[in-house]
């Protein structure tokens, strides 16, 4: 799980707790804010299985075992790269999207699972911690700095419209 801590203050919150059941808010929480999250992760998971970012390669022992050259990496079925997909009133196979109160617990959840009977949240799990043989390879982490201002700038949006009387 991933904690994003943001200071604000006092008046700003009890501004925030008064219109956090407003539907503008309520929407920038649990629609706006996990569609930009689940993009910042695709896009990362995306470019870090090309060789992109720190994820260490696979080993020579892992690419003798693919067909063709196939090199990617956590991307042979697909099934984790597909759990980072947002789509509104649906939760694809592997993910959880948890509403809060006053935002979103987003990552990899439920019974869905591999052939062979793993789970994609276990696969997930043991790739987010890494292991004695198992490289660690993060896929929830903090966002970005432009994906943190979106997620500021949809909240700041939606609390000016109701202010407004929008």
């Amino acid at each position: 799980m991933i904690t994003i801590k943001v200071r604000i203050s006092k008046r700003d919150l009890e501004r925030l707790q008064r219109f956090s059941s407003e539907r503008r808010v309520k929407d920038v929480f649990h629609i706006k804010w996990p569609y930009r999250y689940y993009g910042f992760a695709k896009d990362r998971f995306d470019r870090f299985s090309r060789g992109g970012g720190d994820w260490p390669p696979l080993a020579e022992s892992t690419k003798h075992g693919r067909r063709g050259h196939r090199y990617t990496v956590l991307r042979d079925t697909g099934l984790l790269f597909g759990a980072l997909e947002f789509e509104l009133g649906a939760e694809p196979p592997g993910q959880k999207t948890e509403k809060l109160a006053m935002g979103v617990r987003v990552g990899f959840g439920g019974p869905s699972s591999y052939p062979d009977g793993t789970s994609i949240a276990d696969i997930a799990t043991f790739h987010q911690s890494g292991g004695p043989k198992l490289p660690k390879r993060e896929i929830i982490v903090q966002p970005n700095v432009e994906t943190l201002n979106a997620m500021t700038n949809d909240l700041e949006g939606a609390l000016q419209e109701i202010a407004d009387g929008r």
